[in-house]
């Protein structure tokens, strides 16, 4: 991953740049967080492109349990955050397809940075606009057809679409097309540009007459009050004197 400084002819490396010369969807920031990823077979048949989020499914008939039993898939319009592996890592051994995409063949085995792992850095390609500390969802369906890659990035919630991906970081935005740049690995109680600690996206609970939206926006359904009184409560639960 890192560039060759030695000698013309030589055998000695006198040099080694750990920051990449160039930034690239699915290029790791640092060569040093190779370290940090981990070899995966590739699960899709038509491959998966390089920079995307994918998951990890179960792989039957794996010669060592435990260690080559899984392979990457991408997501499904049924995945939730808990499903988010990692990213899949441009590598040297990657190839193009015709449509100049580079991506991991069917079988092949890609280098995953696994979103445990505590400082790994990796650019994606923004698929809608993203914000430098703020939010990221993982696209996992595309119900209007708008052309997002599956597997990919935004910054925004979209119903039926995206999840909120808890414990990464955005360390620097980028508008939709553009190269960002994130962190994997932090605090699964990463503070979101909302103000909310994104790790309690999927545990909130409602009670009676309350609905609470994927955004977490906390609402009152079907609630009936009782007026005494002189008193008048709308449908609409206005509450307004009905005496002078």
């Amino acid at each position: 991953m890192s560039v060759y400084h030695g000698t013309k002819f030589g055998f000695v490396q006198d040099a080694v740049y750990d920051q990449m010369g160039i930034s690239l969807e699915g290029r790791l920031a640092n060569a040093s967080d190779i370290n940090l990823c981990d070899a995966v077979v590739i699960g899709e048949s038509a491959g998966i492109p390089v920079g995307l989020g994918v998951s990890v499914a179960s792989l039957s008939g794996a010669k060592k349990p435990g260690i080559n039993d899984t392979k990457l898939m991408l997501p499904t319009g049924a995945s939730t955050a808990a499903d988010f592996a990692g990213i899949l890592v441009r590598t040297d051994t990657g190839r193009t397809n015709a449509d100049g995409v580079n991506y991991m063949g069917y079988q092949e085995v890609g280098t995953l940075l696994r979103k445990e792992r505590v400082g790994g850095r990796i650019w994606i390609k923004a698929q809608g606009n993203i914000t430098t500390n703020g939010s990221l969802y993982w696209i996992v369906a595309d119900t209007a057809n708008s052309g997002k890659k599956i597997g990919g990035f935004m910054g925004s919630y979209v119903s039926g679409d995206t999840v909120l991906l808890p414990g990464v970081k955005v360390v620097a935005g980028a508008e939709a097309g553009k190269l960002a740049l994130i962190e994997v690995g932090v605090s699964a109680g990463y503070a979101t540009d909302a103000g909310v600690a994104s790790a309690y996206q999927a545990k909130l609970t409602a009670g009676a007459n309350v609905a609470i939206s994927d955004e977490n926006v906390i609402s009152a359904t079907d609630t009936t009050y009782t007026a005494g009184t002189g008193i008048e409560i709308s449908d609409e639960n206005v509450i307004s004197t009905t005496q002078g």
